[in-house]
């Protein structure tokens, strides 16, 4: 199978690292040849790269004639918006990626403000001007923070976030008046600016259905610490805590599914990859902006989890039979850490000579170049952000050390990048809500999964019924560990809760000796102190018969007592008659 990836950036190096390890993840056995153009000297090393630019859309479709690729799989979003899947297409040929008709959803920020509003998707509120004055006047009733953004495409740069009414009037003058965007800037928007946690949700489109990724987080800021101006992004973490499984649920049944289905009702059927700027909000989850293409560096952490075949996953969504492929993803926790080049996101030098990438990366790390050249036989920096270092482990910790141990073998003058990337992604949290206070750092104890900590916190998202049925199968497996019967992890279970079935769970979600983690994670999600927790669970457990022994500040539970019934766990409680 002859593939051809358009790009040279770590997205696209990433892409075709996935594609090419594709086949040994249970693919279809078929031998990829890859191609590439323009690529970059990291993408030379898996597949052939050709002279070109991905923008100039006549000289990729003559490359694309002359290689008659069974697929092309399209990175960039000028591209895509400009139209190459279009022309590729009335050549004869699939093309991964979205139509300019579907594309305009990232190509014009007003376009897809009005669409989410004829559709219902929730979103910041929003004013449209193509006028300075008019703006000026709407910061009068708004005032600040505000978030200004060109209406076209920007390079990544359009989006302003506005700290005081003195920026927003700045960004007003130089995207309206002095025209720093060009013709992007004919149009802004004034948003209301979002606080919460924020997501990167993806997804894999047909036209019709759509096979969720899993979530990630990225970092904007140059500096540790959240200071200093935006950039592309230096670095980024899957899972995302905060992303629970019910908060993804919602954000499926009220922004992807209302969106592909929008798009298609609308004349415009949505193939290849939505991505949704997510910020988790006190009110629920909103859009902060769509994009029609993996994210960089996201994609650097969510590719790396993927299991199933990547290149089948393309072909089911060109060909309209995404229902045919089964995603499978790694429970691992993955960390990009990207290193740029001195003066960046400003002015900043090329032609840096690269050491430390020789020889073999530690164990589970993995090296995405970015901005990178050849000069003779050197490797040199060509780009703001010019290396993405992922690390791959069984929690966080793992992950940052794999990532940040092969980052202190790579060189170039004038290299930095930021000491912070996952160091604690539930610190996030803190950042726009109320009552952290410390917490993090046990809920990323090393041996905790990402799966596992999301899973804690989605128990406690209501401190209801599911915390106490959660508890209850905590305490039924404690209970089997003391009478030495097998506890059978993957079979679902159904819960006697106040006479009723409350459900089934499964117990490979709960966390063994790790229930006042959790409250910990439920007084920072709450804002509620921990001691007002544990009464509150002393309190309505007692409902439900089960005994809780606390201290309130021990890290680790020290009894759980079962006093309730399970129905389709009765016999295996009982230890004359294991199941």
């Amino acid at each position: 199978m002859r593939i051809l990836v358009v790009g040279g950036g770590g997205r696209e190096h990433a892409l075709a690292w996935a594609l090419k390890k594709g086949q040994e993840a249970g693919g279809r056995g078929q031998r990829v040849e890859l191609h590439a153009v323009p690529g970059n000297p990291g993408i030379a090393e898996i597949a052939t790269c050709h002279a070109g630019n991905a923008e100039n859309l006549p000289e990729v479709a003559r490359l694309a004639e002359r290689l008659q690729p069974n697929l092309v799989v399209v990175g960039p979003e000028d591209p895509l918006c400009n139209g190459l899947v279009d022309m590729l297409a009335e050549k004869g040929m699939k093309a991964f990626g979205p139509e300019k008709r579907a594309a305009v959803l990232e190509g014009s920020k007003v376009f897809a403000r009005e669409f989410m509003g004829r559709h219902g998707i929730p979103q910041p509120k929003f004013e449209l001007f193509d006028d300075a004055e008019s703006a000026r006047r709407h910061l009068d009733q708004v005032g600040a923070p505000v978030v200004v953004k060109a209406d076209g495409l920007a390079k990544g740069k359009g989006a302003i976030v506005c700290s005081t009414r003195e920026e927003a009037e700045t960004a007003i003058e130089d995207v309206l008046e002095k025209r720093l965007f060009g013709q992007a800037g004919e149009r802004i928007l004034i948003e209301e600016r979002l606080q919460g946690q924020e997501a990167t949700v993806k997804a894999f489109c047909d036209g019709e259905r759509l096979a969720m990724m899993v979530p990630s987080q990225d970092y904007k800021r140059v500096y540790d610490g959240d200071r200093g101006p935006n950039t592309g992004g230096m670095g980024c973490y899957s899972p995302v805590p905060a992303a629970t499984p019910g908060i993804m649920a919602d954000i499926v049944r009220q922004v992807m599914e209302p969106t592909l289905k929008g798009m298609a009702d609308e004349g415009r059927p949505y193939r290849g990859v939505l991505y949704a700027g997510m910020m988790l909000t006190k009110e629920g989850p909103k859009v902060m902006e769509f994009n029609c293409r993996f994210g960089d560096p996201e994609t650097q952490v969510v590719l790396p989890r993927l299991r199933t075949d990547l290149s089948e996953v393309l072909q089911a969504c060109v060909e309209g039979r995404l229902g045919e492929v089964s995603l499978k993803w790694g429970d691992e926790c993955a960390v990009c850490v990207v290193a740029a080049s001195g003066g960046y996101p400003a002015e900043y030098e090329r032609g840096k000579v690269i050491t430390g990438l020789e020889g073999p990366l530690p164990d589970q790390a993995l090296a995405f170049h970015a901005g990178t050249a050849r000069k003779g036989d050197a490797l040199v920096t060509n780009g703001g952000r010019v290396l993405g270092i992922t690390g791959l482990g069984k929690d966080f910790n793992e992950a940052r050390e794999k990532a940040y141990k092969a980052m202190e073998q790579v060189h170039f003058d004038g290299m930095h990048y930021r000491q912070d990337i996952a160091a604690n992604p539930l610190r996030r949290i803190g950042a726009d809500s109320d009552g952290i206070r410390g917490l993090e750092r046990e809920l990323l104890h090393a041996d905790l999964t990402g799966k596992v900590i999301g899973a804690a916190m989605e128990v406690h998202r209501t401190l209801g019924p599911g915390f106490l049925e959660s508890v209850y199968q905590e305490a039924l497996a404690q209970e089997f560990r003391e009478r030495q019967v097998p506890f059978e992890r993957q079979k679902p279970v159904e819960v006697e809760y106040k006479g009723t079935v409350a459900g089934e769970f499964r117990a490979d979600f709960l966390v063994a000796g790790r229930v006042l983690v959790e409250l910990k994670a439920a007084s920072a999600l709450t804002a509620l102190d921990e001691a007002q927790v544990v009464n509150y669970l002393r309190g309505t457990a007692a409902e439900v018969g089960i005994l809780l022994n606390f201290g309130e500040s021990s890290l680790r539970y020290r009894r759980l007592i079962l006093t309730k019934k399970v129905k389709s766990a009765k016999s295996a409680a009982n230890p004359r008659n294991p199941r």
